[in-house]
């Protein structure tokens, strides 16, 4: 293993290490610290596919070790390579670090951008509600104002939008940014009411500075 993470942090010793790694896994397939050396080299060489097919194994093998740090810590790393290159795989990695590591705002941030990328909207929803359960409230505020603007723009349900807006303004009811939501759910059917929404929202940033 000692061997190994030098191989994997000096270029000259790359080829050896990718060699040794190699070995490493024809012979103990779940040796964890082998995926964790090709993933580091590879990932120097600019091969970040086959990097993050190396984290994944080792998210995955952590897992089945019960060590849920390591899981999370892996999953995430590849989910970050391939958010650009494989964006459904991140979406899976997203889901396998969240598994891992339930309150990893990152994991749970970046697998909410990526439901609504793929327009997987109940899924957003169902996912969003739990995390509001555990949130603090400005946390909160934000998720209910997400919530929001999904059910108004993306799954036309003005009641459930209308009720999470209200949530949102219970925990927060000076905060310009549920104003400026009440503004956009009033704009097409209450134009005075959403114009008096705006002045409050510049009423607010005013008094804020």
């Amino acid at each position: 293993e000692r061997i190994l993470a030098l191989a994997a942090a000096r270029p000259a010793w790359f080829t050896d290490g990718l060699e040794l790694a190699r070995q490493a896994l024809g012979r103990w397939p779940t040796f964890a610290p082998a995926h964790a050396a090709l993933a580091s080299i590879t990932l120097a060489q600019g091969d970040a596919r086959e990097a993050a097919r190396h984290l994944e194994a080792a998210a995955r093998l952590a897992g089945a070790g019960a060590d849920d740090g390591q899981a999370a810590l892996a999953a995430l790393a590849a989910a970050r390579l391939l958010r650009l290159l494989n964006p459904r795989a991140a979406t899976q990695l997203y889901q396998l670090a969240l598994e891992h590591d339930p309150a990893s705002v990152e994991a749970a941030d970046s697998l909410t951008d990526r439901l609504a990328d793929e327009q997987r909207w109940s899924e957003l929803v169902r996912r969003v509600r739990a995390r509001i359960a555990l949130a603090d409230p400005p946390g909160a505020v934000q998720l209910h104002l997400r919530l929001t603007d999904v059910f108004i723009h993306q799954l036309g349900d003005r009641a459930a939008a209308e009720r999470e807006r209200a949530a949102a303004r219970e925990l927060a009811p000076d905060d310009p940014a549920v104003h400026e939501m009440t503004a956009t759910i009033l704009a097409d059917r209450d134009p005075v009411a959403a114009a008096a929404a705006w002045r409050e929202v510049a009423r607010l940033a005013e008094l804020r500075g």
